[in-house]
Parts: structure tokens; C-alpha cells; sequence
């Protein structure tokens, strides 16, 4: 029983994985934005800056840890789909 509340988790993690990635793109394209912004500063530009961009690796480091561990959920659940559609089938 417990394989087949699993599966009915699936399609909600799957609504979530297109809405993540979209907000996935903009956080990096607005990093790599900085980045680009950073290197064309004066050297007296406001401390800010460097804040922004030292920070901006480890937001790239957790949404890519992040990414792992929605990939790794969505593949167990598919396949505890799978063998709850085979054991279904089977009976």
C-alpha cells in the first residue's frame, strides 16, 4: 500500500520541477549579470558589489545541491511507480 501512495506523489512533484527551474534560470542569468557588472566597476565601487558576487557561488552551490535532491526524489518515486504498476499488472 505504502508503493502506491507514492506514486500518487508524482505528479505534484512534477508540477513543481518546471516553476523550479524557471526560478533556477533567473537566479543564475541575475548572478552572472553581477559578475559581468563587477568586472566594468571602478575600483571605488560600493562594498556591496563584492558581497554579491563572493555570496553568488555559494547560491549556485545550493541550488545546484538542491537540483540533486529533486532529481534523486523524482527518480525513486517514478520508479516505485514502475513497480506498482508491474505488481498491479501482474495480479
Amino acid at each position: 500500500m505504502r508503493i502506491y501512495a507514492s506514486a500518487t506523489m508524482l505528479p505534484s512533484l512534477r508540477s513543481l520541477i518546471l516553476p523550479g527551474i524557471l526560478i533556477e534560470t533567473a537566479v543564475l542569468s541575475t548572478l552572472e549579470l553581477v559578475e559581468i557588472v563587477y568586472q566594468n566597476l571602478p575600483l571605488d565601487h560600493a562594498p556591496l558589489w563584492d558581497e554579491l558576487v563572493a555570496g553568488g557561488a555559494e547560491i549556485a552551490e545550493g541550488l545546484h545541491k538542491f537540483w540533486l535532491l529533486v532529481v534523486g526524489s523524482c527518480i525513486r518515486l517514478s520508479t516505485y511507480t514502475l513497480i506498482a504498476f508491474y505488481l498491479h499488472s501482474a495480479s
